[in-house]
């Protein structure tokens, strides 16, 4: 490949690069909750209002188990946001001894495991069917407030996608602290032991889209204050599971150095790999064609005959030479010479039957002869000649 094909290669690798980046990328509406992701339904901006919400001692967010907060000597509000919640026992375990010790937890999601809603003795619904029919008409959002004194009364309206989920049973012991105006519990308190198990059924309502809105922030930093004043650990792992390096290539992309060194490397392979497109070989010999010998050849079995003076066989060979062609062209046997053949081969070359007579009469005589001259051989050669050429 030429210098100018790779030039022209990279530029347009370059110029799609460079559409590539500044095209706007397509919102993804997939909800994530993480605390990086700033789509709409990420939880960034709830990671950047916590710290003055809720004044935590400290903010831990990790992708851990609630066994693995087994070992954390602190108090703890234990913050969990999921499109499900399915703990494995033995993080049930941990979860409901710490919050009996004093620990307090607040868990949003929209299905429960059973095991779970057993034990804490509360049952939910889900509406696959939205929106609603209310008098005839589509209903695609609708009403809820808070129940409890000193939180904000006003009465915030979501869409009904956001409130698919809603409690349906509760155990004596629990608080409905939110609701919707048809009386379903979206936000509930359990106490359990010296804690408190806070429920809401909404973890969407704690994502960018809506704290991002003034109407809809209020319901949610409510929500969260009811939570004391203590370290704030905030586990994404019942959503998006472990984020650690799996692999060699993830851990080296999580570490500044490593990663840069890796893209330097690739770089420098990829030079390589275009500045050696261009083919290489050996330059190759020109081999001359074989030379037509046939010339010289004759020329010097000529000079061979002719340095010997045996001009006989010569014209020997010539005879017999000539009789073959006879036999090829007028399929004249190479057999003795006599009347009916001499007329039979006039009649077929088309010559007078004098010339043939002729003709055979001189091959006749230089076949008896003992020794033949330079002179005879001549003529010989011409009256075969004048005979084969028309």
């Amino acid at each position: 490949m030429s210098r100018r094909r790779i030039l022209i290669l990279a530029g347009v690798v370059l110029l799609f690069v460079v559409i590539e980046m500044l095209m706007p990328r397509p919102l993804n509406w997939s909800p994530t909750y993480s605390h990086r992701d700033k789509n709409p339904y990420g939880a960034y901006v709830l990671a950047q209002l916590l710290p003055g919400l809720l004044a935590p001692e400290e903010l831990r967010i990790q992708s851990v188990t609630l066994y693995e907060t087994d070992s954390v000597q602190d108090r703890l509000n234990l913050l969990v946001l999921s499109e499900d919640f399915m703990p494995e026992e033995e993080d049930l375990e941990v979860l409901l001894r710490r919050v009996a010790k004093g620990d307090h937890a607040f868990i949003s999601a929209q299905f429960w495991s059973e095991e779970f809603s057993d034990t804490l003795g509360f049952t939910y619904v889900y509406n696959f069917e939205l929106p609603a029919e209310v008098g005839g008409r589509e209903r695609d959002s609708s009403n809820v407030q808070f129940t409890q004194a000193g939180l904000p009364r006003q009465r915030f309206r979501f869409a009904n996608s956001v409130l698919a989920s809603t409690f349906d049973s509760l155990p004596p012991t629990a608080t409905v602290l939110a609701k919707t105006d048809g009386g379903a519990a979206i936000l509930v308190s359990v106490p359990w032991g010296s804690g408190t198990m806070f429920l809401s059924s909404t973890p969407l309502l704690f994502t960018n889209y809506y704290l991002m809105q003034e109407r809809s922030r209020p319901f949610s930093e409510a929500a969260l204050a009811y939570l004391p004043e203590q370290t704030l650990f905030w586990t994404e792992y019942y959503h998006l599971g472990r984020m650690e390096a799996n692999t060699p290539l993830r851990f080296i992309l999580q570490e500044p150095a490593l990663r840069w060194s890796y893209y330097l490397g690739m770089g420098i392979l990829l030079g390589f790999v275009l500045f050696s497109l261009k083919r290489r070989q050996r330059p190759i010999p020109v081999v001359a064609p074989p030379a037509n010998t046939s010339l010289q050849f004759a020329e010097t079995v000529a000079r061979l005959y002719y340095s010997q003076g045996n001009h006989l066989d010569i014209a020997h060979k010539k005879i017999s030479y000539f009789k073959e062609w006879l036999r090829e062209r007028y399929q004249m046997p190479a057999g003795r010479v006599d009347e009916d053949y001499l007329q039979r081969l006039a009649r077929k070359s088309g010559k007078p039957e004098a010339e043939v007579r002729s003709l055979f009469a001189f091959i006749e005589r230089i076949q008896r002869q003992a020794s033949l001259s330079p002179e005879d051989l001549l003529a010989l050669q011409h009256k075969l000649e004048s005979f084969t050429r028309s």
